[in-house]
């Protein structure tokens, strides 16, 4: 998917499987804090962020931020939008 520039997003301890796939090497891209080592050690440029964009790559810390990671997902793919993030964020 990554190769292909399609999205690739994970929110909190999603990261540790883009750590195994590979596919954090010279990205930038946040997680939840326990597990920043593992995703330092995999290459990633880690950032101190609610959300943070590369590319097709969306990453956020934790869940409770669900509605501002899905907005920032949607404007890189707009197409990829999910009925439970659009309800967030209509959300006042």
């Amino acid at each position: 998917m990554d190769a292909e520039g399609k999205l690739v997003a994970a929110i909190c301890h999603g990261p540790w499987v883009l750590c195994s796939a590979g596919m954090l090497k010279n990205r930038k891209a946040t997680s939840f804090f326990a597990i920043k080592d593992d995703v330092v050690n995999a290459g990633a440029d880690w950032v101190d962020a609610e959300v943070v964009v590369d590319n097709n790559l969306v990453t956020s810390r934790n869940r409770k931020i669900c509605p501002r990671f899905a907005k920032r997902r949607s404007r890189c793919w707009p197409a990829c939008w999910c009925s439970p993030f659009r309800q967030a964020l209509r959300k006042p």
